[in-house]
């Protein structure tokens, strides 16, 4: 996809590979490896070497200035909490920038940073593999298959659960400035092969394609059917009969998707185009494209299961 940006004072072509929203700030990933901000710079977070709280330089009033973020680092990832960023190289390289103040840049202090410093935790020996941004925390993944995690303890640094998560100012009982492993449980026997993050819980997904999570569950986030903390990373039983591919975490809601298979008769008490319920007389039908169950008007490339 190719876009048209103007960086600052002059316009640039950019054919963009990924893109990444913070809360009110944008950051987009050139195939080169480039990364370009714009919006909101009060913490830092547009990443061009901009004090925290100064705009960037608009070349007309009614413009939004277009940055490149400075970094050496050639970028093949980007991802983005509330006010704070990482992005990682094809080796393991990872840096970060922005909001500080819960230690989520992972730097060992709880300042804000204009522009993007290497997170010298992570040794190449170890390097990392994945990165996830929640509102004031990070979550890491290594190639040992180990994850990290810092900033506002909020369970998913599985220590103490806050009420909630404050913006301004951050208690710093709550800080936890230089990263901590995450301790998964012995149930979890596959090695970890992608972390997600929403506002204030986080999730990962095993090589066996099963899924963990744990931080806060207020509404119902986390996928146990209930509102529950988890200070621990515990298996997703309600996915537990799917082959989960990829996950993704929005603020307080959870997406997968999943191998393609037959949808299970007891998870389709209604037709999954029309929604009217099924009956004895209006039966289920398996759909022989998707595996989905429908009524008998609403799919043609179906066969009836029939109740015995």
């Amino acid at each position: 996809m190719l876009f048209l940006l103007w960086c600052v004072f002059y316009p640039i072509q950019v054919k963009v590979t990924m893109s990444a929203c913070g809360q009110d700030y944008t950051l987009v990933l050139g195939e080169k490896g480039e990364v370009y901000s714009f919006g909101d710079n009060e913490y830092g977070q547009l990443g061009a070497g901009i004090e925290p709280g100064v705009d960037p330089p608009r070349a007309r009033e009614d413009e939004v200035a277009i940055c490149k973020v400075l970094t050496d680092i050639v970028a093949v990832k980007v991802v983005t909490g509330a006010y704070h960023s990482i992005l990682i190289n094809e080796t393991g390289v990872s840096a970060s920038w922005g909001r500080g103040d819960g230690g989520q840049l992972g730097h060992g202090d709880t300042l804000h940073l204009g522009s993007p410093r290497p997170i010298e935790f992570f040794s190449s020996a170890d390097s990392v593999r994945d990165i996830a941004c929640g509102d004031a925390h990070s979550v890491i993944l290594t190639d040992s298959g180990r994850i990290y995690s810092c900033g506002v303890r909020l369970g998913v640094t599985g220590e103490e659960y806050p009420d909630l998560l404050e913006y301004q100012p951050i208690p710093q009982a709550r800080v936890g400035s230089s990263f901590k492993q995450v301790q998964l449980n012995t149930v979890v026997l596959s090695a970890i092969k992608q972390v997600s993050s929403g506002s204030n819980f986080a999730a990962a997904l095993t090589e066996s394609k099963k899924v963990v999570t744990w931080g806060h569950n207020t509404n119902g986030q986390l996928g146990h059917r209930d509102t529950n903390n988890r200070s621990k990373p515990t298996i997703l039983e309600s996915l537990s009969d799917k082959a989960v591919e990829a996950l993704y975490c929005g603020g307080n809601h959870m997406a997968c998707t999943v191998l393609h298979s037959w949808v299970p008769d007891r998870e389709a008490n209604h037709c999954m185009l029309c929604n009217v319920g099924f009956t004895m007389v209006r039966r289920r039908h398996h759909c022989r494209k998707c595996g989905g169950i429908y009524c008998g008007n609403c799919t043609s490339e179906k066969f009836p299961l029939l109740d015995l």
